[in-house]
């Protein structure tokens, strides 16, 4: 059985806490309640956020939504099954794979800064050697 990440209404759009929780996990598994969105665009929203778990971690997502979007996210953020907002009804539907380890699951949240720095050094001495040789 794959290593499944819980992630409960809106933890999943916490970018920090998903990415410091995810370790080894092959999907993510969100049960969320809209009823308090309404009509408005929270619902579309939450699901957004929760496309971008899936491509910040690449794995899929299986969000559960009781009045809001069921869906499948895929990796890439795409989905691959959709029950709309307020529509009764199941999906049955198979686990997709995991795709490639993203920059972001490797790293991890909080090493951003140190990537920022080293590719900022690497920059500028690719500046500074053209400078020099032309």
């Amino acid at each position: 059985m794959p290593t499944v990440l819980p992630a409960i209404c809106y933890e999943i759009i916490f970018s920090v806490e998903i990415g410091e929780r995810f370790q080894n996990a092959e999907w993510i598994l969100n049960l969320t309640n809209d009823a308090w969105f309404g009509h408005f665009s929270g619902p579309q929203q939450h699901l957004n956020q929760a496309k971008m778990r899936a491509i910040e971690l690449g794995i899929p997502i299986i969000r559960v939504a009781n009045t809001g979007i069921t869906a499948v996210i895929l990796p890439d953020g795409s989905l691959s099954d959709i029950l709309p907002l307020n529509k009764i009804g199941s999906l049955n539907v198979t686990l997709p794979a995991r795709t490639s380890k993203t920059i972001y699951s490797v790293f991890g949240p909080r090493n951003w800064l140190l990537l920022l720095i080293a590719v900022s050094f690497f920059c500028l001495i690719a500046i500074n050697y053209k400078k020099f040789n032309n």
